[in-house]
């Protein structure tokens, strides 16, 4: 069986997506889905030796950070990640892109706690409605060096983590300004080849042959009518996809 398949029949059979408005900010942590993911049989407790050297503990915690598609998809994030052997974080603020304070509080969160070994950022559908509103005013050019001062003061605050940048659909409703989106996902791209530990998710190519994963806005997976689950949990493959090219 796939991991993809089981995770499938993990989420089947432990967690119920929740229907989530455009105006809610979820916060969720391993705590909060420890009832849903799997449990691991626990062998009995050890200590560690009283004498030698002991080597320092290595990371166990990502940090998943983004807009409405996390949101949307944090029960699926938290049962993947948790079924790998991390201990994740999932913050999902709907509407925010990158230079947003509610994530970069979450970025700060992250940054300061040394057990957060990796850290996902996937704000790039409001980064492109950002860059697209920005350059109407001052041009393509401005709007893409602000956009890459922005992701580079951001992964500049994390330091040595590897960093899992997620790129931006390019096939959904032009309101959220997808004719833009090849110029916001080079200028991602371009970014991230300039830092070591900086993994991209190549999201528009991994959902742009399958529309049956969206919405009637073909961006979100929850709409007024319907939940498309399948959209819900190819995201967080791809996703958990993007955090295992972190594993040293």
């Amino acid at each position: 069986m796939s991991l993809l398949l089981a995770f499938v029949v993990v989420l089947s059979v432990g967690i119920t997506p929740s229907r989530l408005s455009a105006s809610v900010t979820i916060a969720a942590t391993a705590d909060t889905a420890s009832a849903a993911a799997p449990q691991e049989r626990r062998g009995p407790a050890t200590t560690a030796p009283t004498s030698g050297p002991v080597e320092a503990a290595r990371p166990t915690r990502v940090a998943v950070i983004g807009d409405s598609l996390v949101a949307e998809t944090a029960p699926q994030q938290l049962a993947m990640l948790r079924w790998v052997g991390w201990e994740p974080t999932v913050f999902g603020d709907p509407g925010r892109a990158l230079d947003a304070p509610s994530i970069q509080s979450a970025v700060a969160a992250a940054a300061s706690d040394p057990r957060v070994g990796v850290v996902v950022l996937a704000t790039g559908s409001n980064d492109n409605v950002v860059n697209a509103s920005t350059a109407d005013r001052v041009g393509d050019a401005s709007a893409l060096a602000v956009y890459a001062a922005t992701l580079n003061r951001t992964l500049a605050l994390l330091g040595d983590r590897c960093v899992v940048l997620v790129d931006v659909r390019d096939d959904s409703n032009e309101l959220y300004r997808t004719s833009w989106a090849g110029r916001t996902n080079a200028e991602l791209h371009r970014v991230a080849v300039t830092r070591p530990a900086t993994v991209v998710v190549g999201w528009a190519d991994r959902s742009r042959p399958h529309p049956e994963w969206f919405g009637a806005d073909r961006l979100h997976f929850v709409d007024a009518t319907t939940t498309h689950e399948n959209g819900m949990v190819n995201y967080a493959a791809a996703i958990l996809d993007g955090v295992a090219r972190c594993r040293p």
